[in-house]
């Protein structure tokens, strides 16, 4: 396995996408990418579906839907053919259909996710929390099973298959997480140094304003959190640590990586917007600047900026 994938028991626990392609390839290998690049099309505009219901639903424009545009990370997997768009519009679709009660429809959606990208676990995990503090143990127990009983299925069988290679470490195996903020520490260093890519400006630019919207992105989440405990609210501030912990080995060493991985900040904090009520018109009006700074990164500062405004205008 080591010959075809890096890290068998990481690559393989995220089967969901795998067998997506296949479906859609209706298992000829040779229109993987296509049926891919089509499923990644899908994704930006499901979640962005999904964006436009929970906006309406909250009494804003459907139109915020279009916020799915600005997030960085999705050009990234975009233009390499990457899942998280479609894992994203599976959990964002899970919770709008969770906030309809729905609980078992929103448990399917959940774990479909998570089959893509385990770290939808999180919102998962707030979400089940919430009907558990309110004592909806049979909601609850519909809810986490439908999240969380394939995933660990799968997980279990990958864990067995490698176990004699990899031991433990191959039914719960993740990358190494770091101190929050050294590796943006660590990635600044790098680009004052002038090592950082040298020959690519529009990357050493990327690497330099980005990890800025992280950090301000965090900050919006702690405020958040301090002023209202919503599942939501708990959920991007969880994300937003990890997206200011990634390491510099393992993520920074390309700006792209940041932008990819650090995806449900954004997705949770588009959620966090459209559910801020007006008398929060502090946090709202916060989160609509540091959106409005998200779109310029996209398309202007962004190391892929130039492909994103021709993408958007047709020029």
């Amino acid at each position: 396995y080591e010959e075809v994938v890096d890290t068998p028991p990481y690559r393989f626990g995220r089967i969901g996408f795998t067998w997506l392609a296949l479906l859609v390839a209706r298992g000829d290998t040779s229109r993987l990418p296509v049926a891919m690049t089509w499923l990644v099309l899908a994704g930006i505009f499901f979640i962005s579906t999904a964006f436009a219901l929970i906006a309406q639903a909250s009494d804003w424009s459907p139109l915020t839907g279009l916020v799915a545009v600005a997030i960085p990370g999705f050009w990234t997997s975009l233009q390499m053919a990457l899942p998280e768009p479609v894992a994203a519009a599976l959990l964002v679709l899970g919770l709008y259909v969770f906030r309809r009660e729905h609980f078992a429809s929103a448990g399917l959606l959940f774990g479909a996710s998570l089959l893509i990208r385990e770290t939808g676990m999180i919102l998962a995990g707030c979400l089940l929390t919430h009907l558990v503090l309110r004592r909806r143990y049979k909601e609850a127990l519909v809810f986490g099973f439908g999240s969380l009983a394939g995933v660990l299925v799968w997980r279990a069988y990958v864990g067995v298959t490698f176990s004699s290679e990899w031991g433990f470490r191959a039914f719960l195996y993740s990358p190494p997480a770091g101190i929050p903020t050294t590796g943006i520490v660590t990635l600044w260093r790098v680009v004052s140094s002038g090592l950082y890519y040298p020959n690519q400006p529009e990357v050493v630019r990327a690497a330099t304003v980005f990890p800025l919207v992280l950090l301000s992105g965090f900050l919006l989440t702690m405020w958040g959190v301090v002023s209202n405990l919503k599942s939501e609210r708990v959920a991007s501030a969880l994300y937003a640590l990890v997206a200011v912990s990634l390491t510099y080995e393992n993520v920074w060493i390309h700006v792209a990586n940041a932008q990819r991985t650090s995806y449900e900040l954004f997705v949770m904090l588009a959620i966090v917007m459209v559910g801020t009520e007006a008398r929060e018109w502090w946090l709202r009006r916060s989160l609509l600047a540091w959106w409005s700074c998200a779109v310029a990164y996209s398309l202007f500062l962004a190391y892929d900026a130039r492909f994103v405004f021709d993408s958007i205008t047709g020029f």
